[in-house]
């Protein structure tokens, strides 16, 4: 319903100014590939590889950058240059990998460390898509987020995914939800959870159980 409403409102917007949409699944279509991506729009199509950005998501927001550069016809980008750019990608705060440690021979702690700033439920629904098939350790996860989130229903997609999800404050944000609250929250959907001061001490938690994380 609020896509629909969206959509809506761009479609009402565009006539307004008189300017033309070009729309996903009716002008432009982009899909895996066995070499990658397609994309296709009347221009034709074009193969091109992943986006270095992780995530199932990540191939429609390619598209949509597709969709705009063939709209605009002063900027002459190649489908080589497109490739390009599709693999040096980088999104600072989007699944982001923080650390990893290079040896597992008890040096030192084997935990990896994911960021992702996803501030809604269509953002914790690409997380937990993408860490869905993450089983080779157990997950954990550390949540603070403001006020005014629904935090219930951004937990929810990790219910059955994570061990325990961790609740912290957000300490640059004076209005952010207390700890408690989004450990209350978890709770109530039956995620097994904990406080944490802030990420670095929940992190710390984590690490200090000897178990991969």
């Amino acid at each position: 319903q609020q896509v629909d409403s969206l959509n809506d409102y761009i479609r009402k917007y565009a006539e307004k100014h008189q300017a033309p949409l070009f729309r996903h699944g009716l002008n432009w279509t982009i899909q895996p590939h066995e070499e990658g991506m397609i994309y296709q729009d009347m221009q034709g199509q074009i193969i091109l590889p992943l986006p270095a950005l992780i995530g199932d998501h990540q191939i429609l927001n390619a598209g949509n950058a597709i969709a705009a550069l063939r709209q605009m016809p002063e900027f002459k980008v190649s489908p080589a240059q497109m490739a390009q750019g599709l693999l040096q990608a980088e999104h600072p705060g989007r699944m982001e990998c923080l650390y990893a440690p290079e040896k597992t021979d008890g040096s030192e702690p084997d935990i990896d460390v994911w960021f992702d700033g996803g501030h809604n439920v269509g953002g914790a629904m690409a997380i937990a898509d993408i860490v869905k098939d993450w089983r080779d350790k157990p997950l954990y996860l550390i949540c603070g987020t403001t006020r005014g989130k629904q935090v219930a229903d951004m937990l929810a997609p990790f219910k059955g995914l994570v061990e325990s999800v961790i609740g912290v404050g957000v300490k640059a944000e004076p209005n952010a939800y207390t700890c408690q609250t989004i450990a209350d929250a978890a709770a109530s959907l039956g995620i097994p959870t904990s406080v944490g001061e802030d990420v670095r001490s929940a992190i710390s938690t984590i690490a200090a159980s000897g178990k991969p994380a």
